[in-house]
């Protein structure tokens, strides 16, 4: 019988090592890096994971922010589109990450819907987050958030709540 995979909200420090793990598998060609940086920018006790038995398989760090903070790192795009939330509080979304063999599962999406909950219980009128050229994704961040702007290395995407 297997385990089953249960979506929970708070990281503990002691799980650094394995949501590190975690992060390496998701984001293979950024391993140096994205781990401590997810693991300095995520409020720990909002950021979620998804864990089968006593293993993390998938982890969305989160934490509470305002997207002009990142307007600088765009060079084209809607800017106009980020006026309407100067001083607005939104929710960031740092990495949303999920080891291979547990991918098309489902569990993306639920940390996302999840992170749209913590968000409205934290009063956050938005999500929005910075997705990496060389990931190769926004096609995928396109069906959930609207794109508001690239530079040379990333891209801004956006949802209302």
């Amino acid at each position: 019988m297997t385990s089953p995979v249960n979506l929970i909200v708070g990281w503990a420090d002691w799980e650094f090592d394995e949501i590190d793990r975690v992060l390496q598998a998701a984001f293979p060609g950024q391993a140096d890096w994205v781990g401590n940086y997810v693991w300095m920018m995520a409020n720990k006790s909002l950021s979620l994971k998804v864990v089968d038995g006593d293993k993390i398989v998938g982890v969305y760090g989160l934490r509470p922010d305002h997207v002009e903070n990142f307007s600088g790192y765009i060079k084209r795009g809607s800017f106009k589109d980020l006026y309407r939330y100067r001083g607005v509080r939104g929710m960031h979304g740092i990495a949303l990450a999920v080891v291979p063999e547990y991918r098309n599962r489902g569990l993306g999406r639920r940390m996302i819907l999840a992170s749209y909950l913590e968000a409205r219980r934290l009063s956050c009128r938005y999500v929005f987050g910075i997705q990496l050229r060389v990931l190769n994704n926004l096609k995928m961040w396109k069906k959930r958030r609207r794109h508001i702007g690239s530079s040379e290395i990333q891209h801004l995407t956006l949802v209302d709540l």
